[in-house]
């Protein structure tokens, strides 16, 4: 499979949330949007990850957060638990599972009549609610 295109990576970056939170490396999307040198930079060392067929130790560890579900929570079962992850594990992870995701589809590994979710492009929303509506009809 041929190296990360910097047209991907910046569609990753594109295309995601600005306001998203930052993970353990305290770096936001922001940095990469409104930072084409930066951007470029990063491509640069996704690359170097790429080529070597590791990623650092770093991209697999998770940050936890509590976020309550209500005001003045104080029980554990009223908290939601969120995982931070470093932005630039999430643009490599993303770029290769848009193109794991376009090999499997234009290569006919996933059955869509059964499967939809997760799959970007695949509509399939309205019409399992239609088949739910009619089995439960």
């Amino acid at each position: 499979m041929s190296e990360l295109q910097l047209k991907e990576v910046r569609e990753v970056v594109r295309k995601a949330r600005a306001s998203s939170a930052p993970g353990p490396s305290g770096t936001s999307y922001k940095v990469y949007k409104y930072c084409p040198k930066l951007l470029l930079h990063l491509w640069y060392i996704l690359r170097v990850f790429w080529r070597r067929g590791r990623i650092p130790d770093q991209w697999r560890v998770a940050e936890g957060v509590w976020i309550p579900k209500e005001e003045n929570s104080t029980q554990l079962d009223q908290f939601r638990i969120i995982s931070l992850l470093c932005v630039e594990a999430k643009v490599f992870f993303s770029a290769v599972s848009k193109r794991l995701c376009t090999y499997l589809a234009e290569n006919t590994y996933i059955d869509t009549s059964v499967q939809k979710g997760g799959i970007s492009g695949m509509p399939g929303c309205l019409e399992h609610t239609g088949v739910v509506t009619q089995l439960i009809r």
